[in-house]
């Protein structure tokens, strides 16, 4: 009957893939270190499933600008059907377990890290007097400042 209701959710395909995975047959993870869960607050206001496809997204771009690899696996919310796992990772209600990224280094380099040009920014710490100001390079370290003449 609830398979009825939730249509998508209950798809033939992930469970003869969970029983792939299951025996070991399928990587769903990519033996990935870093499994990163993205919940979702189903109070939040506007759109929360957009709103935590935005948070995944920059941390997918995130992680592939610093030459790592990031992968969306949307299999993982099939895990909240079990109290078991919901007991594991802690998830109770207004929250739920929408999607997952496993994150790790790659074995074939696909993404190379990407180079900026490092930002200058002024600083003006004298509210009365604008020419005493510090120059500073973005991400720079603090005895990396440079005074203004």
């Amino acid at each position: 009957m609830i398979i009825r209701f939730l249509i998508n959710e209950f798809h033939p395909v992930p469970f003869s893939l969970l029983v792939r995975i299951a025996s070991n047959e399928a990587p769903v993870y990519h033996r990935a270190p870093t499994l990163i869960l993205l919940l979702m607050d189903r109070r939040g206001v506007s759109s929360p499933p957009m709103d935590v496809g935005i948070c995944g997204q920059n941390m997918v771009l995130a992680a592939h600008s610093m030459g790592a690899g990031a992968c969306w696996i949307g299999m993982i919310k099939l895990l909240m059907f079990y109290p078991k796992w919901r007991s594991l990772f802690g998830i109770h209600y207004p929250y739920k377990l929408t999607d997952c990224i496993a994150v790790g280094w790659s074995k074939f380099p696909a993404d190379g890290q990407v180079h900026r040009e490092m930002q200058h920014v002024q600083w003006f710490d004298d509210k009365k007097n604008y020419n005493n100001f510090r120059v500073e390079a973005q991400g720079g370290k603090p005895n990396e400042v440079s005074e203004a003449e």
